[in-house]
Parts: C-alpha cells; sequence; structure tokens
C-alpha cells in the first residue's frame, strides 16, 4: 500500500536584461508530496511493494469521541472508510509515503509521516508514532509502511485527531481504527473447506478502575477460523496494555476476546462475542486477496467498566 512518487523537479528560470546583458539561474524547487490521480486498488489486486505512485484504499472504520472531560465514548458500528498515501519525494522508492490521507464519515485527517520525532509524539511498543501538532492528527499504528506490512492484501491500524482552532476544526476529539484493502470479489470466494488466519490487533481500551480510569493502547494475537466458509470465529490472546496516563487495567488480559459468527460473501459478522470478563460487543471483517488469502476488520466491547475497539489483520495459513 505504499504509493510513492519521486519527484525532483528542476525549473530553469531565464533572466535577460536590456543592453545585450544576460543570466541563466537554476533553481532546484523542493519537491511536494503528491495525493493526485492515485491508483486504486481494486477487489483482489496486490498492494504495491513500492512507492512510487499514490494508492487509494477502501476499508472500514469504527470511531470514538473522546476528550471534553468525558472520556471516550462508545465505539459506533463500521463506516465507510477511506485511505490515500502520497508520493514519496526522498528518491527512496522502498521508505514509503511522505504523508496519508484519511476520510471517514465526512472528515479528512493529513498525516506527514516524515516529522521527526519530538517531545510531543507517543511510544508504543517501541514505535513511536508521529503527531502533526499543526492539525492535531496522529496514527496509533504506522500501517502506511509497505515494506513493514507482513499482510499482502490489506492493512490496518488507527488514527485520531483532535478539534483545532488553527484548521478551524469545531468538531469533536475523534480516535478511529480500520483496515483497508483489496476485498476478495463474491464470485471468488470459497464455498467450502476450512481455513484458519492468523496475524495481530491494535486497539485503544479505556476501562474504570475504582476512582480512576485508565486509558491505554493495546496488542493482541488473533485468530480467524471457519469449518465451511459460512461459519467463522474469532479468539483475541495475549493482549498487552500500555498506559497513557493514571490508573490500572488491573489484568490486561480480561480484555481477550472469543466470538462467533458467519460469512456472508466477502464480509464476516459477528452473532455473539464477549470478552474474559463478560464484556459484550461485535467483530466485523472482511476478506481480501483473489481467493481469501487474508482477513481484517474492526471490533469494538462496551460495559459499565468501560469501552475497548480496535482492528485487525491476519494470513491464511
Amino acid at each position: 500500500m505504499k504509493p510513492v512518487v519521486v519527484s525532483a523537479l528542476l525549473l530553469a528560470l531565464g533572466a535577460c536584461g536590456g543592453g545585450g546583458g544576460g543570466s541563466e539561474t537554476t533553481e532546484a524547487v523542493t519537491p511536494q508530496p503528491d495525493f493526485s490521480n492515485p491508483i486504486v486498488i481494486e477487489p483482489g489486486d496486490p498492494l504495491p511493494t513500492d512507492a512510487t505512485m499514490p494508492v487509494q484504499i477502501s476499508g472500514t472504520a469504527i470511531e470514538s469521541i473522546f476528550g471534553g472531560g468525558s472520556g471516550f465514548q462508545t465505539f459506533g458500528s463500521p463506516i465507510a472508510a477511506t485511505l490515500v498515501t502520497s508520493t514519496n519525494t526522498s528518491g527512496d522508492a522502498s521508505a514509503g509515503p511522505d504523508k496519508l490521507r484519511l476520510t471517514a464519515n465526512g472528515e479528512t485527517v493529513e498525516i506527514d509521516l516524515r516529522e521527526s520525532v519530538s517531545s510531543s509524539d507517543l511510544t508504543f511498543d517501541g514505535t513511536t508514532f508521529n503527531i502533526s501538532t499543526d492539525s492535531g492528527a496522529f496514527l496509533i499504528q504506522p500501517f502506511a509502511s509497505y515494506t513493514a506490512n507482513p499482510m499482502e492484501y490489506a492493512v490496518y491500524g488507527g488514527w485520531a485527531k483532535t478539534a483545532n482552532a488553527a484548521d478551524g476544526s469545531t468538531a469533536s476529539d475523534k480516535i478511529r481504527f480500520g483496515s483497508f484493502g483489496s476485498a476478495t470479489p463474491a464470485a471468488s470466494m470459497p464455498s467450502s473447506g476450512s481455513a484458519t488466519y492468523t496475524g495481530k490487533s491494535i486497539g485503544l481500551a479505556s476501562v474504570s478502575g475504582g476512582s480512576t480510569t485508565a486509558i491505554g493502547f493495546t496488542r493482541s494475537d488473533i485468530t480467524v477460523s471457519t469449518t465451511d466458509f459460512n461459519s467463522v470465529t474469532i479468539k483475541s490472546r495475549n493482549t498487552t496494555f500500555s498506559q497513557l496516563g493514571q490508573g490500572n487495567i488491573g489484568d490486561p488480559l480480561s480484555l481477550n476476546f472469543d466470538a462467533t459468527g458467519s460469512i456472508d460473501k466477502n464480509t464476516l459478522s459477528t452473532t455473539s462475542a464477549t470478552t474474559a470478563v463478560g464484556d459484550p460487543g461485535r467483530v466485523d471483517g472482511t476478506f481480501y486477496g483473489p481467493s481469501a488469502e487474508e482477513v481484517g476488520g474492526t471490533f469494538s466491547f462496551e460495559s459499565s467498566r468501560g469501552v475497548y475497539g480496535g482492528a485487525f489483520g491476519a494470513k491464511k495459513q
């Protein structure tokens, strides 16, 4: 999913003065990331392995409003979302795009991946997530890196946008998690046989514990299984929790979850989904690749103790 265009432009400006004198100067113009005319990833197409052109990838996302003293609200149902990657201006096509544009629920967030690490950036599980302070936007997972992406047909991750007077925003702060990729054509979905997919998830949990609320990013191991490409089970295990402030979640394994549901064409949805301590929720997903080689999606849970949501991706074994 890397669109990168190496665009080095030289602008030659010639200036001639009256009286026969003349001079010519060559001025290097700093190339800018370009989002125009992106390659649109169609169902079943692999994602690019280098970044030489902008790319547009469709998907779904969930969102939660936060801030204002009210904490994180319930993650809503999945909504349509789009990821567009820019060209790369460094000259290294494998370096990935310079910028991302993520659109969901009518709001477009642009994130500059070239920003240097600063004290305001977030570090989680050894990875630094860029915060664009001018736009109040940041990635929760650097899912734009093609070369680092272990999946061939899909990517997943999260991003946030804080309301910011500098960009004229009057909307609420929002955090989103999404899954993007080349969906399996419905006619190419297997109609029988078994399959197991394994992968990872990333998410956010806001859990009350006594007088405090623990807020942090999560990771877990994901297994998606089907015995007939009609029914499906999803398991999340070994959940870790990286705290972002005060409070104590206690046992992060309480966020492990089990879900069962069904497959309809190239999507999955659940009829039952609960965490290890009984918090109810839902899991939604899409199969990706020419023949359902991968699967990705979102999950969300809610109870009196708090909210938990995120995105996942998994490959067929």
